[in-house]
């Protein structure tokens, strides 16, 4: 398989911090733009916008707004427990490549104009349609999401050149004029701030719904149970230990998950169950928590647990256990299908319905056992880890990431993950090392990989800007993606849903968007 991978976007986010973690939706939002015949808005409106900070449309301002173009004021939106706050931060503006008034408009809402049967509007433009993700990044105590459209499959070929923008203005150096293009292709769509200086975000994840479904946002889901819901809550944490969840709907922080002691190094959506979460800390431990009814269902830690901190997590994608991975060097897996646990996951669900005066205090369940573990893949940090069907993707500090497959006991899976007995929790560590892939100048920690949704693709950066790109299985020699704008730690590279678009983030506050065929 031949893989074509060419530049498409970047951005440089503007509080400067390093970013650790992108991560995208599972779902696909619409979006609407009308491309004008004329010159554009007229100065006297462009300015109201630019008083109203419209270049920063929500979730829930999509209606209300209308439209926007890009100016140079961003709404950044404060986090606090409970209550988020809206402030408008004025930047200077940078000059740019496009005319001060921009001929392509987005708007929220096909109703801006009255359009004909050919989809042209009252106001001489046409409207078109297009779907978009919505990923985020994480740095500092900052969050920023932003939206990024599905490639057209027809222009795919077509694309090339880089358009870089930041948060607060916008720069262009494109070299087939793809930037008139790039206003809806990836943009900010808001900017979340703790309003603690000290946190610094390391992991976010999209998981949940939000309870607020708006009807000006459209989305395809495939979820019929959950059809009258909004789209996901983003959580998001770090340094503090505590699991931020955010509806971006209602642009407000709606509750705060409290339990971990240290660091918040990683977080995972139960891949059958959208509202479970999985989160790993410097603490040593992991904590399964519920995000329809905020509650602690498990913990992860104690005789057989971790030593050291716990850096990643991953489920299998059935979500009958996971494997995490950690500072000690070893990689465990961990059922949560034993009946305790899986009485407690049903009672998180259920505790909450009961009426008031009969809701009883939810019991967390510990469980110090994982059902395998081994110490023979790496002799360093693990940092990530990730599914790959049953096989399993590890990557250490030693500049190497490795595939391979975990060998259970004699009863096999089965016993293991079912039974409850100690005898059948061994800590046994069979494996089949299948392939290794080398990752020069990666010897930093807290470098992590991107495995696309159908584990076709692996992709991993180092500490010099460089990414490498492997097909899973189909030999050693990684397509090497040399940025010459970036020098710095590529810290987490990640794959859009539809494996079309990879990002890369780095530590000098930069985003890399590729288009990927």
């Amino acid at each position: 398989m031949t893989i074509d991978i060419t530049s498409s976007g970047a951005s440089r986010e503007s509080h400067k911090h390093p970013l650790y973690c992108v991560v995208f939706s599972t779902y696909i939002y619409v979006g609407h733009f009308e491309k004008t015949s004329g010159t554009g808005v007229g100065e006297e409106e462009n300015n109201k916008r630019k008083i109203n900070g419209d270049n920063l449309i929500t979730q829930e301002s999509i209606h209300d707004k209308k439209q926007f173009s890009a100016t140079a004021e961003r709404e950044v939106i404060y986090i606090d427990d409970g209550t988020c706050e809206h402030y408008h931060e004025v930047k200077e503006t940078v000059p740019t490549n496009q005319p001060e008034n921009d001929d392509m408009i987005f708007t929220g809402v096909v109703d801006k104009a009255t359009t004909d049967e050919k989809g042209a509007t009252s106001s001489g433009g046409i409207m078109s349609s297009f779907d978009y993700y919505h990923m985020a990044t994480c740095g500092g105590n900052y969050l920023t999401l932003y939206q990024v459209k599905v490639p057209d499959q027809k222009n795919s070929s077509d694309r090339r050149g880089i358009c870089i923008s930041t948060c607060h203005n916008s720069i262009s150096t494109s070299t087939n004029n793809i930037c008139e293009e790039e206003s809806e292709d990836f943009m900010v769509r808001q900017v979340y701030k703790d309003i603690d200086e000290e946190e610094n975000y390391f992991t976010c994840i999209f998981a949940g719904r939000s309870g607020m479904h708006n009807p000006n946002v459209h989305f395809e889901s495939h979820d019929d149970e959950n059809d009258s819901l909004g789209p996901q809550l983003c959580c998001v944490g770090g340094k503090r230990g505590l699991i931020k969840v955010i509806d971006t709907v209602k642009q407000s922080l709606i509750f705060t998950l409290v339990g971990h002691t240290d660091e918040l190094y990683d977080m995972k959506r139960c891949p059958v169950n959208e509202w479970l979460l999985l989160s790993a800390s410097n603490d040593e431990t992991i904590r399964l928590w519920n995000l329809k009814y905020p509650s602690q269902i498990a913990i992860f830690a104690g005789h057989q647990g971790h030593r050291e901190a716990v850096l990643s997590v991953d489920w299998h994608p059935f979500g009958k256990y996971f494997a995490s991975s950690g500072m000690d060097g070893t990689i465990r897996l961990w059922s949560v299908e034993e009946p305790t646990l899986q009485n407690a996951i049903k009672e998180s669900f259920k505790s909450s319905l009961l009426p008031e005066e009969t809701l009883s205090y939810f019991k967390t369940v510990y469980d110090q056992m994982p059902f395998w573990i081994t110490s023979k893949m790496h002799t360093d940090y693990v940092d990530c880890i990730a599914f790959v069907g049953d096989l399993i993707l590890s990557k250490s500090t030693t500049n190497i990431v490795s595939l391979w497959k975990p060998i259970f006991s004699h009863s096999g899976e089965t016993r293991s993950i079912e039974s409850n007995s100690m005898s059948s929790k061994s800590s046994k560590d069979k494996l089949v090392h299948l392939l290794d892939y080398s990752v020069p100048d990666c010897g930093q920690w807290y470098i992590r990989f991107g495995v696309d949704s159908d584990c076709n693709l692996l992709a991993v950066g180092n500490c010099i800007g460089d990414i490498r790109v492997w097909e899973i299985g189909g030999g050693k020699k990684p397509n090497i993606v040399f940025n010459a704008m970036c020098s710095s730690i590529v810290r987490m590279t990640a794959f859009s849903p539809d494996g079309q678009i990879m990002v890369a983030v780095c530590d000098d506050s930069t985003v890399w968007k590729y288009h990927v065929s």
